[in-house]
């Protein structure tokens, strides 16, 4: 999908939505979820693992359900529309929560059936606010879009 086609299905305004979802108290694993291409792309992520299954997409309603976890909005770190970055098989972003804050990388390791991705926290001190001002102008994206 082109970027611009993207930019026309998304909400003015808005960044793309984040989940992360504990399923059950007994439960031992999470969902991760991210806003890609109008649906929420999901992670099972057992719990202190760095190992993330891939598993099935769910509609944005979804995010607005109550969760037992944290939700919020994420930046993009990419010069790539999302949707390339998953196909591709490595994303990289800024996740702004109430509990959950910082910047993540995703990287696919295996294909297939069980599709698996290496979920890194990566330990940058650069605020996401820094991904909307461009180096060679220091106009914000909102500003010149």
């Amino acid at each position: 999908m082109r970027l611009i086609d993207h930019r026309r299905k998304r909400r003015p305004g808005q960044d793309p939505r984040f989940v992360v979802e504990r399923q059950g108290a007994a439960s031992d694993h999470y969902y991760l979820r991210l806003e890609i291409d109008g649906v929420l792309v999901s992670w099972a992520i057992p719990d202190h693992s760095r190992i993330a299954r891939r598993t099935e997409d769910l509609p944005l309603k979804a995010a607005e359900r109550d969760v037992d976890g944290d939700g919020g909005t994420y930046v993009n770190a990419t010069p790539y529309d999302m949707g390339e970055c998953l196909e591709r098989g490595h994303l990289s972003f800024f996740l702004c929560g109430e509990w959950v804050r910082g910047w993540y990388t995703l990287t696919r390791i295996r294909d297939g059936d069980h599709e698996t991705w290496l979920l890194i926290r990566r330990k940058d001190d650069e605020d996401a606010d820094t991904l909307r001002q461009p180096a060679l102008t220091g106009h914000s994206l909102d500003d010149v879009s």
